[in-house]
């Protein structure tokens, strides 16, 4: 039997005499494991529909699973499937159908995809907002890139300055779903390396303000 191919959104629906493919479906519906199609087909509802399919219509086999493949049903389950999982899916299916047989609806269905598309295309390219040549200064790694990151004299001058615009960049990392579990607790070990040797370097500089100090009271006292 002669077939017109069948797409939902992004989703190519496989067919086999005349049936589509209820796997390829569900993936289209977005793979919820509460939409697994053993779930629509043992749903009583589901289980009427089929035996009243099959007795109406010169359609005796409404579904046929093909090993390997998967489950195919008949374009009424199609839409009971639709809207067995969701309003907006059920609209999805109905426009998808339409299209096959208006071509000038294929204009909407493709405007809706370009749509779906360039939400998630804009979802993987965000910039993250921090300073990168403050994040990127050459004390991480030699010129050559041979060497491991060391710190340099501008970190530790400065520690505020680097240590929040990192904290700022892995919060939006995590805010984004990313696991930060490990950089986040090689970020709070360097943090408390970079304040230790920000004390450090103030002790050494307050001694010797003393050593200068006394230095330049002897010299005055004689």
């Amino acid at each position: 039997m002669k077939t017109t191919a069948l797409t939902i959104l992004t989703t190519k629906i496989r067919q086999i005499d005349g049936l589509y493919s209820l796997n390829d479906l569900h993936k289209a519906a977005g793979g919820e494991a509460k939409h697994q199609p053993s779930n629509f087909l043992r749903n009583t509802q589901t289980r009427e529909l089929i035996t009243e399919i099959s007795n109406s219509s010169d359609l005796r086999n409404p579904l046929k699973t093909k090993q390997g493949t998967g489950t195919y049903i008949c374009k009424e389950l199609v839409y009971a499937y639709a809207m067995w999982i969701s309003a907006k899916f059920h609209l999805q299916v109905i426009r998808a159908f339409d299209a096959i047989h208006n071509p000038t609806d294929r204009t909407a269905q493709m405007e809706e995809v370009r749509k779906a598309f360039e939400k998630q295309y804009q979802k993987l390219r965000k910039r993250y907002d921090y300073p990168r040549k403050l994040l990127e200064q050459s004390g991480f790694v030699s010129a050559d890139g041979k060497h491991p990151a060391r710190l340099n004299i501008s970190m530790l001058a400065n520690t505020k300055a680097f240590i929040s615009p990192l904290m700022h960049l892995l919060n939006e990392l995590r805010m984004d779903g990313h696991d930060v579990s490990a950089p986040w607790d090689e970020f709070m070990a360097m943090r408390e390396a970079l304040i230790a040797a920000d004390k450090a370097l103030e002790r050494i500089y307050t001694e010797a303000l003393q050593v200068n100090f006394r230095s330049a009271s002897v010299a005055g006292n004689k």
